[in-house]
């Protein structure tokens, strides 16, 4: 049926490696386990999630780099005028959590809200690229966010986003 899926399956690959961490990104870790786990598909080695955790997608993450407004029609709906120049913030990353973990909503949250965001992976630390061909070479991957935030903490208070963007599994 189209839309309906009756059990979703993952491909167990923890011999092949431990973590998806920066070593594994910077390594070339996609490209090197992709024909493995293409291998295992083909040979119908798949397993059900069943009651299997799914972890955080990316293991021990240098740095969450967010863009904040970054669509005019988020703009209008927060009441804000668009920034001439990106917002950016950071989220720690005690913030990264599997996709089906519990969010915490803090103490003292009043207006806990959420958006779903693309997240780019970048499998190399890089300084200064020359052009967008290197910037699309140091992809590794994308994601979908949940981007959760506390907004009376993030845009009532005075200070920093981080405040309403970094509580632990936002």
């Amino acid at each position: 049926q189209v839309g309906h899926v009756d059990v979703v399956r993952f491909v167990d690959a923890y011999d092949l490696v431990h973590d998806f961490d920066e070593r594994f990104f910077g390594e070339g870790g996609p490209s090197r386990l992709a024909e493995a786990v293409a291998e295992r598909i083909r040979d119908g080695d798949v397993q059900p999630f069943g009651d299997v955790r799914i972890g955080a997608p990316i293991a021990r993450p240098h740095q969450l780099l967010c863009i904040g407004l970054n669509f005019s029609d988020h703009a209008a709906e927060t009441g804000a005028t668009p920034p001439e120049e990106p917002i950016l913030f950071t989220k720690s990353p005690n913030t990264l959590i599997g996709p089906y973990d519990d969010v915490r909503i803090p103490r003292g949250s009043t207006k806990p809200d959420w958006e779903v965001e693309l997240g780019i992976v970048i499998g190399r630390r890089t300084s200064y690229l020359d052009s967008v061909e290197d910037a699309a070479d140091a992809i590794a991957g994308y994601v979908l966010v949940n981007d959760v935030s506390e907004r009376a903490f993030q845009l009532e208070r005075s200070g920093q986003w981080s405040k309403g963007k970094s509580a632990e599994t936002f």
